[in-house]
């Protein structure tokens, strides 16, 4: 990802670019919904579908089986500071991670965004076994951009390579504003800083929600921000991310000092994200 393209444009052109893209697939996310889009060896997979790629499984444990393989680990370079992150595939060529992974939170600015970052899907304590692809643009909401607001710290990220045609990628669940996933078990697959480039899975609950969050009580650390929050249901076709695990518990009292939480995919956001995606073909 060159410096001139991961930093984007200022103002409001990000927000204008997605908002012209919603009209445009606003019509088609039902269909994504309910087609069997996401089925191995379907020649036109959806977004917002889960699908296992066209790499055979095997039969070895580790990051070589998906949907393990449809995470892996962000290497950005931020004000000059190398950080990881975890990231996940929603299509054949785009990241969903934490907004905060790639842009401070301070400003609608050049300046504010990562000049660098690059994916390793089903990186394994060292090893890349599906190779890197760097990142060439990044996308996060106004309400990170300006406000570096938790509640929409999610980002898309797009890479030069089409890795998710063999790896496959994750579905995402429209969650309404309810109580919808309430206690639902759930899981968070990413790479905590102390387990040295391996990728953990936790298990847990949603014990909380809000218009806008998940909070779930998978085990989680630092590294493992941006990962997926993810169950599986036929409804999208395999693993479904609920939600991006982004913020450790913090806070003196409260649902915010209890347990990981993350922004929840809510109607717009999906299309959002989509949308997003959408851009890199």
């Amino acid at each position: 990802m060159g410096r001139d393209r991961v930093r984007r444009r200022a103002g409001t052109t990000t927000r204008h670019r997605a908002l012209s893209l919603l009209a445009s697939i606003a019509l088609v996310v039902p269909v994504a919904l309910a087609d069997h889009a996401g089925a191995a060896g379907d020649e036109t997979p959806a977004r917002g579908r889960a699908y296992p790629g066209v790499e055979p499984e095997r039969v070895v444990a580790g990051t070589l089986r998906y949907p393990a393989r449809a995470v892996g680990t962000l290497d950005v370079t931020l004000h000059g500071t190398p950080r990881r992150c975890t990231a996940f595939l929603v299509d054949a060529n785009s990241v969903v991670t934490a907004a905060h992974c790639i842009h401070d939170g301070s400003g609608d600015t050049g300046a504010a965004w990562a000049s660098s970052a690059t994916f390793q899907a089903g990186h394994d304590a060292g090893a890349a076994p599906w190779g890197t692809c760097a990142a060439t643009d990044g996308h996060a909401p106004w309400g990170w951009r300006t406000e570096a607001d938790e509640r929409v710290d999610y980002a898309v990220v797009q890479l030069d390579c089409d890795i998710g045609v063999r790896v496959g990628w994750f579905g995402l669940w429209l969650s309404g504003r309810g109580g919808d996933l309430r206690n639902q078990k759930v899981y968070v697959r990413g790479y905590p800083d102390d387990l040295a480039g391996s990728q953990w899975r936790g298990g847990g609950r949603v014990t909380g929600l809000t218009p806008r969050l998940v909070f779930a009580n998978a085990r989680t650390n630092g590294g493992v921000d941006g990962a997926p929050t993810y169950f599986s249901s036929a409804a999208c076709g395999g693993p479904c991310a609920v939600a991006v695990s982004s913020t450790e518990p913090h806070g003196g009292a409260g649902v915010h000092a209890a347990t990981p939480h993350g922004p929840r995919f809510t109607l717009g956001r999906f299309q959002q994200i989509l949308a997003w995606a959408a851009e890199n073909g």
